[in-house]
This record gives C-alpha cells, structure tokens and sequence, in this order.
C-alpha cells in the first residue's frame, strides 16, 4: 500500500512543542472507505468500512496519526525529536506501581461510546474548555466560546471540518470512538480513541481539572486501563502518539515499558523494561 499514490501537501508550522522550532508535516485527507479500498486493492466482499479499519493500521505502523479530517505525519528535516511510540500489549505487564494505580481508580467506570451524537455532550464541553485553561493563556481562555470548543471537539472526532450543528453524513473514520471515564456517575475524563485492525490509537486525552481528580493521576490510568482493555479485546498494538525526551508533556509515555519506538529508517525498535 503506497498512500503516496494520493494527493499530498506539505505544511510547515509553528512547532507545537519547541517555540524556537518550526514544523514540518506531511499531509493527507483522511482515507475514504473507497479510497482504502482502491489502496489495498482489496475483493468486493470486504466492506468499505473494513478497509478502512485495515488501511490505518498500516499507516499506524508508518508513523501517520490522524487528527480531525487529515492524516498526517512530522517530517521535519533538522529535527529528528518527534518519534512514534506504540505498545505491544501482548508483551505488557504491569509493575506493582502500575496496579496500585489501577487498584486506587477502581471505582472509576469506563464507558466505550461509539455514536457521534455521544462525542458531544455539554458536559464534555464544559470538561473541554476547563481543560483547555492548561494550554491557554487568560486572555485567550476568556476569548474561546462554547461554540469554539464544540467545534473542537467534533473536528477531533472526526465529525465535520466547522461546526454547524450538524456532522458530516457518514463519520470521516469508521473506527473512531470515545472511552468516557465516570466517578460516581460524572464524567472526569475522556479519550478519543481510533481503532484500526488489531490496532488502537490514542488521539487526545482530556479531563476534569478538579482538585480530588488531579489526585488521581488520571492520565497514566487512562492509558493503563486501555491497554489492559486492548488485552481483553485481544488488539495487539496500542499507539500512543510521539514520544519527545525533550518536552515534559510528552516524555512521561516512555514510562510504559517495554514499548516500541519508530526509528528513521521506518524500523520500530524494542525498549525493554529494565
């Protein structure tokens, strides 16, 4: 499969994680189920949806992720930092430290919601935009509307491009779901997860900015439940996005141990615990 064959943009931008550094990004409108098709070169009786499922998963395993209607991937020529990371679940054990972890977040319930109607919600428009404070500056968090977020929220799902009140006619990914985590019933958190053949990847993990949940350490716990559920459902890989040694909020993946990372040459190489 070569999603080269397809029309491609190169864009370069403000370095999300370095302010000193521009970003390069190789581009793509998300695959359609008959694009996939036409791609994989697959028989009738795989359906379009299948396809797609069986295309991303191999452009997983070449780095691209998607966010909203693009799919895409960091090619920046001087700058080699940003490296994807994935977890082989059927390697995956978890430490002492890990399971108390768990054991301490036990009574949170983890919810898998798979219609679009269920990404947007006003309550995960209100945990949004809390969330949101983290990255914004006050002048910027008093200027962002609810419409903002809203149309935050159903760009990264995949569900239109600018919010109108109504979403695309058929979802851009026929994989996307959302895992919502509840503690006594209220959502504090949610994840917005694709999941491809044998496959999982995390998009955006956002939650409740309160002082009881921040206790919590809820996003490691995010990612520690939804491996033990990758296990469960029997999904081999699970992809965390980039790791970046550099930049604090994206190193801490490297704590879940052993993982694979990408290297240039487009080989994953093993990080064993040790």
């Amino acid at each position: 499969m070569n999603i080269h064959d397809e029309e491609q943009e190169l864009e370069t931008v403000q370095c999300g994680y370095f302010s000193d550094r521009m970003s390069q990004l190789e581009i793509y409108q998300f695959p359609s189920g008959k694009t996939a098709r036409h791609l994989l070169g697959t028989p009738l009786f795989v359906s379009e949806e299948s396809a797609q499922l069986m295309l991303y998963a191999d452009l997983l395993s070449q780095g691209f992720r998607r966010s909203g209607t693009l799919l895409y991937r960091n090619v920046c020529p001087q700058c080699k930092k940003c490296i994807p990371i994935r977890i082989d679940t059927t390697q995956f054990t978890f430490t002492k430290r890990q399971r108390q972890l768990l054991k301490r977040n036990a009574d949170i319930d983890m919810r898998v919601t798979k219609q679009p109607e269920d990404f947007i919600t006003a309550k995960k428009i209100q945990v949004m935009r809390e969330y949101n404070k983290r990255h914004q500056s006050e002048a910027e968090h008093d200027a962002e509307t609810i419409d903002d977020v809203q149309n935050m929220v159903a760009s990264m799902n995949g569900l239109c491009n600018q919010w109108t009140g109504e979403f695309f006619e058929k979802p851009i990914y026929a994989g996307t779901q959302n895992f919502d985590y509840y503690a006594s019933d209220i959502l504090v958190a949610c994840s917005m997860i694709d999941i491809a053949e044998n496959s999982v990847s995390s998009n955006y993990f956002y939650y409740d900015l309160s002082p009881e949940n921040l206790k919590r350490s809820l996003g490691s716990f995010s990612i520690l439940n939804e491996i033990a559920w990758c296990q469960q459902q029997k999904i081999r890989w699970y992809y965390l996005g980039y790791w970046i040694s550099d930049c604090k909020k994206m190193s801490y993946k490297a704590q879940f141990k052993p993982h694979e990372l990408r290297l240039p040459d487009g080989t994953w190489q093993q990080v064993a615990r040790v």
